[in-house]
């Protein structure tokens, strides 16, 4: 038989106390403000570094297009008498930052490995392009959203002439054991807000030294990844090469 209980008795019942897991409870549980805070501004940072990060390609582009606007309008403006287009055009577009303005951008006897045009005759930069045997070896570990490339920081304390101050030199560098490419796990979160690490190449130029400490300064003050191989090419040609690769 099953047992009854009169409507009258039925307040005399004490409810059942459900003990909540502490799991629940946190998840239930307000985020502590203080470190929802430091998150907020560490989300606000990264984005401006993106925003950063993308303007500079920018930069490097219109340097080009300034280029190719002044070669375009050069018969026209010999028959003036005075110039005054040549410096709206270089106010405008070109960048007066010394890693990218179009001097720094420039690689006068490189040419594109794939399309084999020129920076100037496509209007963009080379940049530093893995092979398809460094790419094959890299792509397994930035697909895992692991870290290959370091920066490294080189003092040249052998030098007689070496300041204590003196800037030291960046390095862009990669560890091997018994000759096995190494990665790490990523975590300064370098890759947060990059979609292809693999994409993520360095320019090339004839001022290769200067410019590409300007470079790699700027991504490790930041923690961006870098890509570098043995290839000059143009980005949108390595996009398109790497769509058969990724």
């Amino acid at each position: 038989m099953k047992a009854r209980i009169k409507i009258e008795d039925a307040d005399k019942i004490a409810p059942i106390e459900t003990v909540q897991p502490a799991s629940s409870a946190e998840n239930n549980g307000e985020i502590d403000p203080v470190k929802q805070e430091e998150m907020n501004i560490e989300k606000q940072e990264r984005t401006l570094s993106l925003n950063a990060k993308t303007e500079r390609s920018k930069a490097r582009e219109e340097s080009f297009v300034a280029y190719g606007i002044r070669q375009q309008i050069q018969a026209s403006i010999a028959s003036f008498e005075e110039d005054n287009f040549t410096p709206v055009i270089d106010s405008s577009l070109s960048s007066k930052d010394s890693g990218l303005s179009l001097d720094s951008c420039l690689c006068p006897s490189e040419k594109c490995q794939f399309c084999g045009l020129t920076d100037v005759a496509l209007g963009l930069p080379l940049m530093r392009v893995p092979t398809k045997d460094e790419w094959e070896e890299m792509l397994p570990h930035l697909m895992s959203r692991r870290v290959v490339k370091l920066i490294a920081e080189i003092k040249d304390d052998k030098s007689v002439n070496a300041k204590p101050s003196a800037t030291p030199t960046l390095k862009s560098v990669s560890v091997r054991i018994n000759g096995e490419l190494q990665s790490w796990k990523d975590t300064q979160n370098s890759l947060d807000g990059i979609p292809k690490p693999i994409l993520e190449f360095t320019p090339r130029n004839a001022m290769r030294f200067i410019v590409f400490q300007h470079e790699l300064s700027c991504r490790q003050s930041s923690y961006f990844p870098c890509v570098t191989g043995s290839l000059s090419t143009h980005e949108c040609c390595s996009f398109i090469c790497s769509k058969c690769s990724y």
